[in-house]
């Protein structure tokens, strides 16, 4: 008999929005992917990963910078279109913090 492997993934969704009249960047760590953000753009960032982890979000006035947690996947969105990253490279899942 076949087994399925079930996933226990969890999924995270924030939308955030440029209320500045300014440029800023919205950066997805620990990737460092870069995001410019005109005055009023909304982007909605979905993670998916590990059950228990939680994003976390960093507000300046240049930037936005939000982290995944250990073992996730975020990806950012505008208008429903995923956006690709400047850099198009593969993204690994965020590695996990070593134990001691």
């Amino acid at each position: 008999m076949a087994s399925v492997e079930q996933s226990a993934d969890e999924w995270s969704r924030i939308r955030i929005q440029n209320r500045f009249s300014h440029h800023i960047t919205l950066i997805v760590e620990p990737w460092g992917s870069t995001f410019p953000m005109e005055p009023g753009e909304v982007f909605d960032v979905v993670a998916q990963g590990p059950v228990g982890g939680v994003l976390e979000l960093v507000v300046r006035t240049d930037y936005i910078a939000i982290w995944g947690w250990s073992g996730s996947l975020v990806t950012v969105y505008r208008d429903g279109e995923r956006l690709d990253r400047p850099d198009d490279r593969p993204q690994p899942r965020v590695p996990a913090v070593p134990r001691r």
